[in-house]
């Protein structure tokens, strides 16, 4: 049995919801936002979808960021429930933050549902049938990204799909509008603080002291002055901590106090030696006391990867009857502190207080979540083929992953989640793919067809 959860105030969605839930095995809670917390209800329910209202960006986006940094709610699908066009139309921030589908209210709740299963769970796959005619019409398509960090020497940039020597896009932190190649020089697996399958070190092309300036030139006064005018907007957390623990009573606690930092927060090592290296946090918390939690066998491979980093970070290990000086000498690594109780919030907000001065990060200035000026778009130009049911089916050269999400600019403007069915293996030019409107209205969907009707042709054979 499935679980969907309602966080929002809607009255007559949950109804809606409720109806739909009956063909197709799944399970209804609501919860309400003046009474409780999401990240409570998830914990306890641990549901595999979850929607909540678009109406409260300003906590929302960051409730769901932290739940995404949880390994735990890694797969758990995410959709905003957007009661005007508005809402629709300002999504991108809720899609930068773990969101993976918009809903508008008054479209049809059968049809989100059944969007919301193809993109969660591969047993419940629609099929859509092959048209009987294709159209081949240009269009702008553009991947949700997002700038996470940035300093005077360039900015980290999250996004879902692999690059390889540069990027081209729209940077506003080098003061022109009009799109900018810059160079790649490092990359790594995973957001930072965004749950993107990769992020990206891009540097600024200054110049050299032969080199020929013109009107494109970008100057290291032109970043510093934008960042010395943002600095009051900047995101006050500059360290990032990573916590093992299955304790869900814990996480509770952690959310309320995840003001002070940025956190990640692993279950198992595999995921976490992808992106220590990128994360360079200042303290580990690994919690030996969680049922079927971490255990020394993951200790070890996490303490190799920690053996690698720039700046080693402290490790404090919960729930352990050794004795610090031993773990040292066995793991043959120096900054371990052997703690005997388990893991709670007060002991938690000591070590961190204690140790924060000592590893904070200044090197970088961290947008908020909800800052606009975080989000880009990656555009590629894309030749659209058909609409079936909610599904656009389009190609091109790129090779983008299930599940990215995806922001049509032209001929229309919408957004799409990248699903897998339909698509060809990556690196063959013109690449099929099919995406999942969001909240496309029965007039919207008039329009793209009657544009592909305009171009139609007859089935390929």
């Amino acid at each position: 049995m499935k679980i969907l959860l309602y966080h929002g105030r809607d009255e007559n969605f949950p109804l809606e919801l409720k109806k739909e839930a009956l063909k197709l095995e799944c399970q209804i809670f609501c919860g309400n936002p003046a009474k409780e917390e999401l990240v409570d209800l998830c914990l306890t329910l641990n549901p595999h979808i979850v929607v909540i209202d678009a109406a409260s960006p300003e906590k929302m986006i960051e409730t769901v960021r932290w739940l995404k940094s949880c390994s735990i709610f890694r797969e758990t699908l995410f959709a905003a429930f957007c009661k005007t066009e508005s809402e629709l139309r300002d999504g991108a921030r809720f899609l930068a933050s773990g969101v993976s589908f918009l809903h508008l209210a008054g479209l049809s709740c059968e049809e989100f549902m059944q969007d919301c299963f193809q993109i969660a769970f591969d047993e419940k796959k629609i099929q859509i049938p092959p048209p009987a005619e294709y159209s081949e019409v240009s269009a702008s398509l553009g991947i949700v990204s997002a700038f996470s960090a940035i300093n005077s020497a360039g900015f980290y940039l999250e996004t879902d799909i692999a690059l390889t020597n540069s990027v081209t896009l729209r940077a506003p932190m080098t003061g022109n509008e009009e799109e900018v190649t810059l160079p790649i020089v490092s990359t790594t697996e995973g957001g930072v603080n965004s749950p993107f399958a990769r992020t990206y070190e891009v540097r600024f092309p200054y110049p050299g002291p032969e080199a020929e300036l013109n009107e494109s030139t970008l100057y290291p006064e032109t970043v510093e002055t934008w960042i010395d005018l943002k600095e009051d907007q900047f995101d006050p957390r500059t360290q990032h901590l990573c916590v093992f623990t299955r304790d869900k009573s814990f996480l509770k606690e952690l959310y309320k106090h995840s003001q002070n930092s940025w956190y990640q927060v692993f279950r198992n090592t595999e995921e976490a030696v992808r992106k220590l290296y990128r994360l360079s946090p200042g303290i580990i918390f690994f919690d030996l006391v969680t049922a079927d939690g971490p255990d020394l066998n993951q200790l070890k491979t996490i303490i190799g990867s920690l053996k690698e980093m720039k700046r080693p970070p402290m490790l404090i290990i919960f729930g352990t009857r050794s004795e610090s000086e031993a773990l040292r000498k066995i793991f043959d690594y120096p900054l371990i502190l052997a703690v005997t109780q388990r893991l709670e919030m007060k002991l938690f907000s000591s070590f961190e207080s204690m140790f924060l001065g000592k590893h904070r990060q200044v090197d970088s200035r961290y947008l908020k979540p909800k800052d606009e000026q975080r989000i880009c778009y990656l555009e590629n130009p894309v030749i659209l083929n058909s609409l079936e049911k909610n599904v656009l089916s389009f190609m091109l050269d790129e090779d983008i992953p299930p599940y990215a999400i995806a922001r049509f600019s032209e001929p229309f403007v919408g957004y799409v989640t990248i699903i897998p069915d339909g698509q060809t293996p990556s690196g063959k030019k013109n690449a099929n793919y099919q995406g999942i409107l969001h909240g496309m209205s029965l007039a919207g969907k008039e329009k793209i067809r009657l544009i592909l009707s305009q171009n139609a042709k007859r089935k390929r054979a």
